[in-house]
């Protein structure tokens, strides 16, 4: 955008691009979803501010544009982050579109439309994880000071995805409890998941199970492992008010 505004600059002497440049860029280049509930005069605002970027890289090389492009991006608190498009289901309706941010330290949830985040997990707090017939699940435990999203306890999250995107959602985050050292829930399609080298042995313990996944049949085990935890740390709160 910088280089095109300057050679235009120099041909004509324009004092900034014009209003079908600015429009062009606008569509082109702007999520859809922003621009659905628009007023007129928020499009007038938007595409004002948009103006007056475009002027602000005036003799910019393409190269300075990135850079400048990449500084902004950075801010973004979920920069470098891999996002996968998903489904939250609902009781009472269709289910709710959402993105699931896969990062270094967290899994988070995002609207799928403000892309703001609607739930953050850290490796920590995972206790399993894996496919569910043509959901992602994710079991998830929830320390006292970490309640503002769900109350302190264990809280299971089904994620409605696609098969592809079950196993490279499953994969990624193994790569990144295993670069943490934290140990992975042992189970067929996670205990032993790494991006590089360990596909194959993913792929047959997703194919050669043709019913329900190992991931449910090891629900109760994981239930009365997550009793013992809440029991001890119950245990552990009474003797320090004590």
């Amino acid at each position: 955008m910088g280089e095109v505004n300057s050679e235009r600059s120099r041909g004509s002497g324009s004092s900034g691009p014009s209003a079908a440049h600015i429009q062009q860029a606008f569509t082109k280049f702007y999520p859809a979803r922003y621009r659905e509930d628009l007023t007129e005069e928020e499009l007038k605002s938007l595409l004002d501010s948009l103006q007056e970027k475009w002027i602000g890289l005036r003799g910019r090389t393409q190269s300075d544009c990135v850079r400048i492009y990449l500084t902004c991006t950075r801010k973004w608190p979920y920069f470098g982050a891999t996002l996968f498009p998903a489904a939250t289901p609902s009781a009472d309706g269709p289910p709710t579109p959402v993105w699931v941010a896969v990062s270094e330290d967290a899994i988070t949830l995002l609207d799928h439309s403000s892309m703001t985040s609607i739930g953050r997990y850290a490796y920590g707090s995972v206790v399993t994880f894996g496919g569910c017939q043509e959901d992602f699940m994710l079991v998830v435990h929830t320390m006292e000071e970490d309640g503002t999203q769900h109350p302190p306890g264990t809280h299971k999250l089904l994620l409605c995805m696609n098969k592809p995107k079950i196993l490279e959602l499953t994969l990624l985050i193994a790569d990144y409890m295993n670069a943490l050292g934290r140990p992975l829930p042992s189970t067929p399609q996670t205990g032993t998941l790494t991006r590089h080298g360990s596909r194959r042995s993913a792929r047959s313990h997703l194919t050669s199970i043709p019913g329900q996944p190992d991931l449910l049949k090891m629900t109760t085990e994981v239930d009365n492992k997550l009793q013992r935890l809440d029991a001890k740390r119950r245990a552990q709160v009474d003797s320090s008010v004590v």
